[in-house]
């Protein structure tokens, strides 16, 4: 077997592993909110959007399940990338995927993967939520783009990509439902947050 080959089966194992426990903490914190059994208190209609990005990472779910088992049948989708990249690509999905996790911990019951607040919904401010607004986003986009470089496959690169976009674009009517719920409390949030990252200053308070 040539350092090649040997390379090729490494990433598939890494890649399946790293992929196996995302699902596995997502379902996970799905059932847990869902045996929660508090009911809905706002939603918010978002249209296509989230069929779309259903739709998306479905593809580079499935497209990540072929290109571990079944890497010849989507060798077509493949992509010429330097093996550093490749590790790199792994580098980050495996340090994003913490973030993740912590993030689903520090919601708890709180989550729901609709725009939707629930009737005992809280202000989560702690965790990773002590700085950045929308963790969960960042953590979701930056291991699809580790993913999709440890895989070098265009197929996954593009639910990469659709997610991170969408992702982007719902973040608009997340906080505007946060705002009907939580009012000045959230607005003061935002003050001291940022959206996606930590803010690069920290927010003056008055003496």
């Amino acid at each position: 077997m040539n350092r090649n080959m040997r390379n090729q089966g490494s990433f598939r194992a890494v890649f399946g592993t790293l992929s196996s426990l995302f699902w596995l903490g997502r379902i996970y914190f799905m059932r847990r909110g869902s045996q929660s059994g508090e009911r809905i208190s706002r939603t918010r209609k978002e249209g296509p959007r989230i069929l779309l990005f259903l739709w998306l990472g479905t593809l580079g779910t499935v497209a990540g399940v072929v290109y571990v088992v079944a890497p010849d049948r989507i060798k077509w989708a493949s992509l010429t990338m330097p093996t550093w990249l490749r590790w790199a690509g792994a580098g980050l999905a495996s340090a994003t995927l913490p973030l993740f996790l912590w993030t689903h911990q520090a919601l708890g019951k709180n989550w729901s993967i609709a725009l939707a607040t629930k009737e005992r919904q809280t202000l989560v401010s702690s965790g990773p939520y002590r700085w950045v607004r929308h963790p969960m986003y960042t953590a979701i986009s930056a291991f699809w783009l580790g993913g999709f470089l440890l895989s070098a496959n265009w197929v996954v690169g593009v639910a990469a990509l659709g997610t991170g976009l969408l992702c982007a674009a719902r973040v608009g009517a997340e906080e505007a439902l946060m705002i009907d719920e939580f009012g000045d409390q959230y607005r003061s949030y935002m003050n001291r947050t940022g959206r996606f990252l930590p803010p690069m200053k920290t927010p003056a308070h008055g003496r």
